[in-house]
C-alpha cells in the first residue's frame, strides 16, 4: 500500500487547506461561512481517509501475519548532513486509533467554529496546521522529522491561546510556550545525543541503536522523559497546563486536553522506552514516586477549586501522572517495546 500514499494524503491534506484559507477573504459573514466549509472539508477529508485507511490497515495487519505496520511510507529527503534523514511514515496498531480519534476531535472543533465571529480566518487556519503537526507526530517514524512536526504544533496552539482565549491569556499563552519551547530543546537535544552516540548514520526510528549504554542512555533517556513529561503536564511541571486549559477558548482546549496531552504519552511509548529500555527499568521507581506525588497533589489540588474548568484541568494532571507508562513497566516488558520498534516479530 505504498503507493496510494494514505498516509501523506491524510496528514498533509489539513495543510493544503491552510494554505487555501489563508488567502481567503473574511469581509462579510458568507465569506466567513465559506473559510469555516474550507476548514470543515479539509478535517472531513483527513478523516474519511483516517476511516478507510484504518480499514484497509486491519485487513494488512490480519493477512500479514504479525506486520508492525499496516502502511508505511519511506523516502530519502535530507542526506547532506552527517546523518540521514528519511521522510518515512508508518501507521501501526498504536497510531491507527490515535489518527481516528484526532480527525474526530478536529472536526468537531471544527463545527464548533460556527460560534467564532471574529478573526475566523486566523482559528481555522491555526486549528488545520494544528492538525497537520499532531497527525505528523503519530505517523513519523523518523527521530527528525518527529522533532519537526513535534515543534510545528507550538506556533498554532500559542496563537489560538493568545488570540482566542479568556482574559488571562497572555500569561496562559506565555507560560505554554516556555515549556512548549523547552520540551522542545530537551527533546531535539535528547534526539541528536541518539543520532551521534549511536553510532549510525541515520536518524530512523527503526535503526538498532545498540551502543546506547551507561551514562549516555541515562542522559538520553532523562532528556527525553522530561520533554514528555512537560508536554503531558506531570507534575511538577503542570503550572502551563492549568493557566492553559482555563483560559483557551472551547474548541482549543477540547484540543489541547484530548489531543496534546496525548501525544506526551504516545511520545514516552513510540521513542524514549524503545530506545532507552535499560534505564527505563533502572528508573523505574523513581518515576513511580514521582507519579504518585503528582497524582495525589492533582487530586487534592482539584477538590478546592470552584471552577469546573479548572477542576477537570486539575483532573487531567492527577491523570498524567499515572499515564507514565515507565513506572510500572518490568524488564521484559521495556524490551517488548525495544522489540517492536526494530520489527521483531518475536512473540514477548
Amino acid at each position: 500500500m505504498n503507493s496510494l500514499a494514505l498516509l501523506s494524503a491524510l496528514v498533509w491534506a489539513t495543510f493544503i487547506a491552510f494554505l487555501v484559507v489563508l488567502f481567503m477573504p473574511e469581509r462579510s459573514e458568507e465569506e466567513r461561512s465559506r473559510i469555516r466549509m474550507v476548514g470543515l472539508a479539509g478535517a472531513g477529508f483527513s478523516f474519511f481517509v483516517a476511516t478507510v485507511f484504518v480499514l484497509l490497515g486491519q485487513v494488512a495487519l490480519a493477512e500479514g501475519g504479525g506486520l508492525t505496520a499496516a502502511n508505511e511510507e519511506n523516502h530519502r529527503w535530507l542526506g547532506s548532513f552527517a546523518f540521514i534523514s528519511n521522510y518515512h511514515l508508518t501507521a501501526d496498531g498504536l497510531t491507527l486509533p490515535l489518527l481516528v480519534l484526532s480527525t474526530i476531535v478536529f472536526g468537531c472543533v471544527m463545527f464548533h467554529s460556527w460560534r467564532v465571529r471574529e478573526n475566523v480566518r486566523l482559528y481555522i487556519a491555526m486549528l488545520l496546521l494544528l492538525e497537520t503537526a499532531t497527525n505528523g507526530v503519530l505517523c513519523s517514524a523518523d527521530l527528525m522529522l518527529f522533532v519537526l512536526f513535534w515543534g510545528l504544533q507550538v506556533a498554532p496552539l500559542y496563537i489560538l491561546i493568545r488570540v482566542f482565549g479568556g482574559p488571562h491569556r497572555l500569561r496562559a499563552a506565555n507560560r505554554y510556550l516556555g515549556f512548549a519551547l523547552v520540551s522542545l530543546a530537551l527533546l531535539m537535544a535528547a534526539v541528536l545525543l541518539v543520532i551521534v552516540k549511536a553510532g549510525g548514520n541515520s536518524s530512523d526510528i527503526s535503526t538498532d541503536f545498540q551502543q546506547l549504554l551507561g551514562p549516555v542512555e541515562t542522559a538520553g533517556f532523562w532528556l527525553s522523559f522530561t520533554a514528555f513529561a512537560v508536554a503531558m503536564g506531570v507534575f511538577p511541571a503542570h503550572h502551563w497546563m492549568v493557566d492553559a486549559h482555563g483560559e483557551a477558548s472551547a474548541g482549543v482546549a477540547a484540543v489541547a486536553a484530548s489531543l496534546l496531552l496525548m501525544l506526551g504519552a504516545f511520545g514516552l511509548m513510540r521513542n524514549t522506552l524503545p530506545l532507552f529500555p535499560v534505564a527505563a527499568h533502572h528508573f523505574s521507581l523513581a518515576l513511580a514516586g514521582l507519579a504518585v506525588v503528582g497524582a495525589i497533589w492533582g487530586s487534592v489540588i482539584a477538590l478546592r477549586q470552584d471552577d469546573l474548568r479548572r477542576t477537570e484541568t486539575w483532573r487531567r494532571c492527577h491523570s498524567c501522572c499515572w499515564a507514565s507508562p515507565p513506572r510500572t513497566l518490568s524488564r521484559s516488558r521495556v524490551r517488548c517495546f525495544s522489540w517492536w520498534r526494530v520489527g521483531c516479530r518475536r512473540r514477548c
